[in-house]
């Protein structure tokens, strides 16, 4: 298993946007709430550096698998 990489909330949520297709629902102090078509809520903190136990939480918010977004990520 590959290692979840080390990244900042505003790359993520770049991420997000424009190659997952969420949309941004709103926000509140540094976090962002984000939407997408299937239904996914996920909540990203707009920090320096997400924690992994935070990218863990992002990415079951998300409906994927560690595995899955490693592979999405690398191929971004």
């Amino acid at each position: 298993m590959s290692q979840l990489p080390i990244i900042s909330g505003n790359k993520l949520l770049k991420f997000l946007i424009s190659k997952q297709d969420y949309q941004i629902m709103g926000r509140k102090g540094s976090h962002v709430r984000l939407h997408d078509n299937d239904q996914h809520t996920a909540i990203v903190p707009v920090h320096h550096e997400l924690r992994i136990g935070t990218l863990k939480s992002i990415i079951n918010q998300m409906g994927m698998t560690q595995e899955e977004f490693i592979q999405e990520w690398n191929n971004k």
